[in-house]
């Protein structure tokens, strides 16, 4: 990969060629974004008997996680663009994702990145139609369309969701990659930040398991959800059933919910909900014990430090330091 310095300066080049009309807004679109909250049709079904909130066991062996895998993203509106075809005026976005796995040894707290960090560049618009075909010729490459992503429209806001639908996207892409590589040489479990990816090769894996942090959809009867919320600390769920479509095809994912802190009244602190291969359901106390073991030392300065376990904070700290930050994103690319 080249230099940051590099390559800054080359979608700096690109966009003076594009006759670009400089935003000034500061925001990151992902500071932008308030997720609605959704029902999951189905609920999921409860597939471990006995009460729905437990202590976690004191275990003297928990599963042995020492690999951590998660993403960044920046989404940064540069600027508009005059669409004169669509008598329009489009939103550009500069995308920036990265992905890094980490080797993460508890006992001694050593640690280090075996995969990546990689990253991937792009320049987000709503169609390449909107650019002359020259432009394209030369710099079609460093170009991403947003029109695929949800239904076409030309209306500005929904062009800048759709923006962040697809830095998303590319992000989801850049993660999938790295963990194919890594489980295909690799047969150690796996801590992802975030929901198990949608893809037929990673779904059935049993050595992947996920930590969510957000909980933007219920999957739970509300006097069953209102339960977990009021768990105290080293609890956890009774183990339920969710199913996760690639196509037509359809995957079984069981998970639980687990109170990593509980030091304010917010009903969602340090709560995670761990999702896992169905396989693995003997091995829950000791999955549970591995990831509530993980939650020291906290990282209490940084976003969702209650809902992040330590080695998830190790791979954010590998890809902040390995590129650039928004302020000189923002200085590089709007002095075109």
């Amino acid at each position: 990969m080249e230099s940051w310095d590099g390559l800054l300066q080359k979608y700096s080049d690109i966009l003076s060629e594009m006759d670009i009309m400089p935003s000034q807004e500061g925001s990151l679109e992902e500071d932008l974004q308030i997720e609605t909250r959704v029902k999951s049709k189905p609920l999921a079904k409860t597939v471990e008997k006995g009460p729905l909130i437990r202590d976690i066991p004191s275990i003297d062996h928990p599963k042995k996680i020492k690999y951590f895998m998660d993403g960044i993203q920046r989404t940064v509106l540069i600027g508009y663009k005059e669409a004169s075809r669509y008598v329009t005026v489009v939103p550009v976005h500069f995308h920036m994702s990265g992905a890094v796995i980490v080797e993460y040894d508890a006992q001694t707290g050593e640690h280090e990145p075996i995969y990546g960090p990689s990253y991937m560049t792009k320049l987000l618009i709503p169609s390449k139609k909107i650019m002359p075909s020259g432009f394209l010729h030369k710099y079609g490459n460093e170009l991403e369309e947003t029109i695929d992503v949800g239904k076409p429209t030309w209306d500005f806001a929904e062009l800048r969701r759709k923006a962040m639908s697809k830095s998303r996207l590319i992000r989801w892409m850049l993660e999938v990659e790295l963990l194919e590589k890594f489980l295909a040489e690799q047969d150690e479990a796996i801590i992802v930040d975030g929901l198990i990816p949608a893809r037929r090769s990673l779904l059935q894996n049993k050595n992947l398991i996920g930590v969510v942090k957000s909980h933007r959809e219920q999957y739970l009867k509300r006097k069953d959800e209102m339960m977990i919320l009021r768990m105290d600390e080293g609890c956890r769920s009774s183990v339920s059933q969710i199913e996760r479509k690639v196509g037509d095809d359809k995957y079984p994912i069981y998970f639980f919910y687990l109170k990593l802190h509980k030091i304010n009244p917010d009903p969602f602190h340090g709560l995670v909900r761990v999702e896992f291969h169905p396989d693995l359901i003997r091995e829950v106390d000791k999955i549970s014990a591995a990831i509530y073991n993980l939650r020291d030392p906290i990282a209490i300065k940084t976003a969702a430090w209650d809902r992040k376990i330590y080695p998830i904070y190790l791979c954010e700290q590998y890809l902040k330091s390995n590129c650039p930050n928004i302020d000189i994103i923002r200085t590089s690319l709007r002095g075109f």
